[in-house]
């Protein structure tokens, strides 16, 4: 019964990618005109025609550097994740907060992603911070710091995303292949 709920590893990352995206499509929408086909090369025509109206948009900037990175872009990517959560933190607007959790986390992935580790660690970190219930910033500090050696807290890190998120394979997987 209990493996009803799980989760796959591919599954739970096309998920968060998706989820990404869709979270990024839907809030920068209102100012998009015409339909998107779903392609980074879509995704980063339509983003910068809405920067075009609204420089300090900060989820056009969130949606955009995660179609820079799906096309390996990573300095462009760099770029609009860090206009992001420059916006994002300057605004009071009730979905910045969210926005900059998720700059946060895709801003970390990236630095991991180029082997800037201990700037990922401060980005994850200030994802937690913004949001405790962060999964996702737990699961990824947490292998991050098992492969740099600190596994006391690299399995802190891993429980902690389980225990957020019982029901995600890769998460548990994680526990039992770096913390027996």
């Amino acid at each position: 019964m209990e493996n009803k709920w799980r989760i796959s590893n591919q599954v739970r990352l096309k998920n968060i990618i998706l989820f990404i995206q869709l979270f990024a499509c839907v809030c920068c929408a209102k100012k998009q005109q015409g339909t998107s086909n779903g392609s980074p090369e879509e995704t980063i025509r339509t983003t910068t025609e809405s920067l075009k109206a609204d420089k300090k948009d900060y989820d056009s900037y969130l949606m955009r550097g995660v179609a820079y990175k799906e096309l390996g872009k990573l300095k462009d990517a760099l770029s609009d994740y860090n206009n992001a959560i420059k916006f994002a933190s300057a605004s009071d607007d009730e979905f910045a907060r969210h926005s900059l959790v998720e700059a946060y986390n895709m801003r970390g992935s990236l630095y991991n992603r180029s082997g800037r580790k201990d700037e990922a660690l401060l980005d994850y970190d200030k994802a937690i911070e913004l949001n405790p219930k962060n999964d996702y910033a737990y699961y990824h500090r947490g292998i991050m710091r098992v492969e740099m050696g600190q596994s006391e807290l690299g399995c802190a890190d891993l429980k902690k995303a389980s225990e957020i998120l019982p029901v995600v394979d890769i998460y548990n997987d994680a526990l039992e292949e770096y913390c027996k």
